[in-house]
């Protein structure tokens, strides 16, 4: 394996006693995965029309779900009832975290998107290998 022609080495760090590392393996010679499918063919999903589809179908449903948490707070406020005004909080709290979700999840959202409307099938570089020795507190920094 080291000796390969695509080994690229093995990255070091020290901080007083504490080492951490990684090696890396050049896959540009290798292929990755290919999706085929998702639900639909991956043809759809790179087509344009597609995508408005889906940008369509989005928009509506937050435009729904915002009528929704609306007429709930509207409701809320005319009745005073207080099972009402508890579920306006749920769907606000829903809404939020629904939004924070989004917010941590775009970059995995995008990698997978950008992988699944590109033909290109391989990946550049690939680490393997991690090791770490000495207190934990260092590892994680050097990590």
């Amino acid at each position: 394996l080291f000796d390969s022609p695509l080994y690229e080495g093995t990255f070091v760090a020290r901080k007083g006693d504490s080492i951490a590392g990684v090696s890396a393996w050049n896959g540009s010679s290798l292929t990755g995965f290919k999706i085929e499918r998702i639900f639909l063919p991956i043809s759809w999903w790179r087509s344009p029309i597609f995508h408005l589809v889906l940008l369509g179908a989005g928009i509506w449903a937050a435009w729904r779900w915002a009528v929704a948490v609306q007429a709930t707070g509207r409701s809320a406020l005319e009745t005073r009832s207080v099972f009402t005004s508890i579920w306006f909080l749920a769907m606000m709290g829903i809404t939020f975290a629904g939004a924070a979700l989004l917010f941590r999840a775009w970059p995995v959202i995008s990698f997978i998107g950008s992988k699944v409307v590109s033909d290109n099938t391989k990946m550049r570089h690939r680490l393997f290998g991690p090791f770490a020795f000495g207190p934990t507190s260092d590892q994680e920094e050097l990590m």
